[in-house]
């Protein structure tokens, strides 16, 4: 128990030195680890309290667009914003301006909380067996989004077609995590500096889901070219194959093409950024990585206004 106690400590204490507020990642102790997977369902009713708070125990504040209107036979798109370790839905927000965007676009918005964790007091989401759950948490956080989803499916106009997930860091990983293993939930993922699990074989969505993951080069937290982050955690892989991985279980075409250079960065004096894109996928959706060049590549970078409307217009591009 000693022996335990002591790498749990040294864990937190890695994680809280080198990961910062906004870094990212979750142990894997949960339905996606040798027990049983969640069901794989599309959207249903809940079998729960309509009265009570969407999220449980974990509540969540719903934002609706200006437009939004409950009595018409309209539907809206929805977007779930995932938070890095150590932050929470409110910073992550702050950093991003996402649910100003979103709700200008017409989105419904949430950005849920992840767990705090008892000893580092950090937030985060159980994403696998690569990062961040240093102290053995058993919070399913795959139930959980899933009947996230399911509560503002039953109470809000969602659009099941149009099912988005914008993950940071740690968000990012649970973001591909859950696209992974619970594919009829979500259309598509947008992961800022993350990636998938270490072992290819666990992701086998049962449906294609869109893809945009999003790197810098000098992102020395999450490393672009993949890494682990202590000696008692496995690798990570790297954006590149975290991409190709996702096109291969969305049945792309092998072959590869770079857009023209565009910029993302706030200081950037020129185009910074280029995106890697499969062609030919299943059902059409995209597969694509984008490639922050340079020092403003960091793990917490300072985006342009176009940033976000950017990402949106990916998730626009994919409905089923």
């Amino acid at each position: 128990m000693q022996i335990l106690a002591s790498l749990r400590a040294h864990s937190v204490l890695w994680a809280t030195l080198f990961l910062g507020t906004l870094s990212a990642c979750s142990d894997g102790n949960g339905k996606g680890d040798g027990s049983p997977r969640p069901e794989l369902e599309p959207p249903r009713l809940p079998l729960i309290d309509m009265q009570g708070p969407i999220g449980g125990n974990r509540p969540v504040e719903v934002k609706t667009p200006k437009a939004y209107d409950p009595d018409s036979s309209a539907k809206y798109p929805l977007l779930i914003l995932l938070h890095g370790y150590g932050s929470d839905a409110a910073a992550q927000d702050k950093y991003l301006g996402m649910s100003a965007a979103a709700l200008k676009r017409g989105y419904i918005f949430a950005a849920p909380d992840g767990t705090t964790a008892p000893i580092a007091q950090k937030k985060f989401w159980n994403a696998g067996e690569v990062c961040c759950n240093f102290e053995g948490s058993q919070v399913d956080d795959l139930a959980y989004l899933r009947d996230l989803i399911r509560q503002m499916s039953a109470r809000y106009a969602v659009d099941p077609a149009r099912v988005y997930m914008f993950g940071h860091s740690n968000g990012a990983f649970m973001a591909h995590r859950f696209a992974c293993d619970l594919s009829p939930w979500v259309t598509a993922i947008a992961g800022l500096a993350g990636s998938l699990r270490s072992d290819p074989n666990t992701c086998n969505p049962s449906q294609p889901v869109g893809v945009v993951t999003i790197h810098g080069t000098s992102d020395e937290t999450i490393r672009y070219e993949g890494g682990r982050f202590s000696p008692f955690s496995p690798p990570y892989p790297s954006a590149e194959t975290t991409i190709a991985r996702w096109s291969a279980v969305n049945g792309c075409d092998v072959s590869l093409t770079r857009s023209a250079p565009f910029s993302v960065l706030a200081a950037s004096q020129a185009n910074d950024t280029t995106a890697l894109r499969y062609g030919a996928c299943k059902s059409g959706v995209g597969t694509e990585l984008w490639k922050i060049e340079g020092a403003g590549g960091v793990h917490v970078p300072a985006f342009d206004a176009a940033f976000i409307p950017r990402v949106l217009d990916f998730f626009d591009s994919q409905k089923r």
